[in-house]
């Protein structure tokens, strides 16, 4: 046996004070700065790297402050880990409060902080094979090498794991569990819709879906507190504050977006539309050489980057089947990649709403996989009564909700109008149950007998003969509507 060589993996090779050993330095800066503008970020790249993968010395001190920040749930940002790393003595260290105030400059709000963590992971791997190939060498040439001794250094190189970084996954304990602080859920919709969440309004073409998606926006837009407000059951959802939306459309022209704003925004009166920052609208005739889509990745990344120059917190996406298409075998893979999508921009704060076309049964088209990430999903529905009236008419019905219900009434069926005259667009309400009982009158007073409007209406056929029975003691639907109230 020859002479024996200890090998110190983590010793410093030569190269390193030359700065040639791998390293990505923007990929650290992007990763560290992501994290600062959004601490959900801390969690997804911690997954694949670790303070040791960092090349740059405080890069490695401040992702160490970050993980037992995030570890504490104490939030993160320049303010707070300045602050922390002056406590541990380590500020100078760690570049300074200049260093650590401009790394988020010029950094997304969304990013791919998974690929950026790869690229770090990569570079530490490659400077740890650098350090084994440096060793290697040295011990290939010192007096009395043996090649047993090169042999067991080879077998440690090839060993290396492909992935560095700690194990992320952390586990509370139930006890811990019932006294630990948690961040407070907000809700962009109550209880409809959280500032991190998704939700799916659908319903056959010309039931309204667009109308219904561009009165929630400006209301939200415009800071109202309430959307749907009116005096009766359905509707009525508080909103947690103002935000800024951008809508996105698949088809439709630029002319019918302008037509259908102008005479909400009469609607409305002109003075409480909201300002362009607060609500943007992107369509196929607004753009050159590029139509809204997300298909692709790349097309994605466009809608990603329009979201974050603008600053927009929730995101309206009309329709799926126009800015997707795919044929029924193709939907579970659409539907997987857009719940991937749709989760990364909810970590990142941004809220989605997209709508969709029902089948030929009145049910969701395609299967419910793209259900499973959604707090909530809207049924629109045009009452059997309304089919042949010129004015939007149509039925809320909740069907899924995953928020908690303080009122009852909030997931109460209503009825929603919308009638234009002199192009000014006035909604109104009233309860599903209220909507159906006039249709009844409304049928009764045109001779039908009550074995014609149950199926008519989509009601039972006793309940039919009691809205008949009503109707002969006293035809005025607003009497019973009163008693109702």
């Amino acid at each position: 046996m020859g002479t024996a060589v200890s090998f110190d993996r983590n010793r410093k090779s030569p190269s390193e004070d030359s700065d040639k050993l791998p390293q990505n330095l923007e990929a650290e800066r992007t990763i560290l700065g992501a994290v600062l503008l959004n601490n959900s970020s801390f969690a997804r790249a911690s997954a694949i790297i670790g303070t040791l993968d960092f090349f740059l010395p405080q890069n490695k001190h401040i992702w160490q402050r970050m993980a037992e920040m995030s570890q504490a749930r104490t939030p993160i940002d320049a303010i707070t880990l300045i602050e922390a790393l002056e406590r541990e003595g380590m500020l100078e260290a760690s570049g300074g409060p200049g260093y650590i105030a401009q790394l988020s400059d010029g950094i997304p709000i969304i990013t791919n902080i998974e690929h950026h963590a790869r690229i770090v992971a990569e570079k530490a791997q490659l400077r740890n094979l650098a350090r084994e190939a440096d060793a290697l060498e040295k011990l290939a040439m010192a007096p009395g090498a043996d090649l047993e001794s090169v042999q067991r250094i080879i077998a440690t190189i090839t060993d290396i794991p492909k992935a560095t970084g700690k194990n992320p996954a952390v586990v509370v304990g139930f006890r811990s569990l019932l006294t630990m602080k948690m961040p407070e859920l907000e809700y962009a919709i109550e209880p409809l819709l959280t500032t991190g969440g998704s939700g799916e309004i659908y319903g056959w073409r010309g039931t309204g879906k667009s109308l219904v998606a561009t009165k929630m926006a400006l209301e939200m837009a415009c800071g109202f507190k309430v959307l749907f407000e009116h005096p009766h059951a359905g509707g009525n959802w508080p909103v947690a504050r103002r935000y800024k939306i951008l809508y996105v459309y698949g088809e439709m022209h630029g002319s019918m977006i302008q037509l259908r704003a102008q005479q909400m925004a009469a609607g409305m009166g002109l003075s409480r539309v909201p300002d362009d920052e607060y609500f943007g609208t992107m369509c196929k005739d607004f753009q050159q050489g590029w139509r809204p889509r997300i298909k692709d990745a790349k097309d994605r990344h466009f809608v990603e980057q329009v979201i974050t120059e603008g600053g927009y917190e929730g995101v309206i996406f009309d329709n799926l089947s126009t800015l997707w298409p795919v044929p029924a075998e193709k939907e579970g893979e659409r539907n997987a990649i857009l719940n991937d999508w749709f989760t990364d921009l909810n970590q990142s704060g941004i809220w989605c709403i997209y709508l969709h076309h029902a089948g030929k049964g009145g049910t969701q088209r395609g299967d419910s996989s793209k259900e499973d990430i959604l707090d909530f999903v809207i049924r629109l529905t045009r009452p059997h009564a309304k089919k042949e009236s010129p004015n939007l008419c149509c039925q809320f019905d909740i069907e899924k909700m995953r928020g908690e219900c303080k009122q009852p009434g909030w997931i109460a069926p209503f009825e929603a109008s919308l009638e234009t005259i002199d192009d000014k667009a006035t909604w109104t309400f009233r309860t599903a149950k209220d909507a159906q009982l006039v249709s009844a009158f409304e049928m009764f007073r045109d001779g039908a007998k009550p074995d014609a409007i149950y199926a008519e209406l989509g009601i039972a056929r006793s309940t039919g003969y009691r809205y008949f029975a009503k109707f002969k003691e006293n035809p005025i639907a607003l009497h019973w509507i009163n008693q109702q109230d």
